[in-house]
């Protein structure tokens, strides 16, 4: 299943991409990589977010 990726930041060494999830309460989901032998893969850390305000504090490390 492809994932609607809506955006891609770089910050600190991680990228974070922004999902559309379709989830009415938390319709986006950010997803944290890291580079692992060129390649960005998935570090297993995320957050479903109910706005894109909210997705944009998470990326920029004012929420927990």
């Amino acid at each position: 299943m492809a994932r609607n990726i809506i955006k891609s930041i770089e910050r600190g060494g991680y990228r974070y991409d922004v999902e559309e999830t379709g989830d009415g309460a938390r319709p986006y989901d950010v997803h944290q990589l890291h580079k692992a032998q060129g390649h960005w893969v998935d570090a297993g850390y995320g957050r479903y977010c109910a706005s894109m305000a909210e997705a944009d504090a998470y990326i920029g490390g004012q929420t927990a």
